[in-house]
């Protein structure tokens, strides 16, 4: 409880804004490739600042890299590795 407390006070969150139960969870390994497209939709204002590029550039990568579906839920699902290479692609 103390450690999901820790990582929702460390968004700065605005009054009655949803955090994604996967930005402040982990799996046993703590080493999750994947994370929701609701969880990578709200980062992306922060990755975008981050990077300097337009925050619509990067929903259209977070678009292009979403998995669907995920198996065992069925949602939708973003490798993070795979979109951050992408990213990365777009500074070159």
């Amino acid at each position: 409880r103390e450690r999901v407390q820790q990582q929702l006070s460390a968004y700065h969150l605005q009054k009655n804004e949803h955090v994604p139960a996967d930005l402040v969870s982990t799996s046993g390994s703590g080493l999750d490739p994947h994370i929701s497209l609701e969880a990578a939709r709200f980062q992306a204002k922060r990755i975008a600042e981050a990077r300097h590029i337009p925050i619509d550039q990067v929903m259209k990568i977070i678009n292009k890299m979403s998995i669907k579906p995920n198996p065992l839920t069925n949602d939708i699902i973003v490798n993070v590795l795979l979109l951050n290479r992408e990213l990365d692609q777009m500074l070159k």
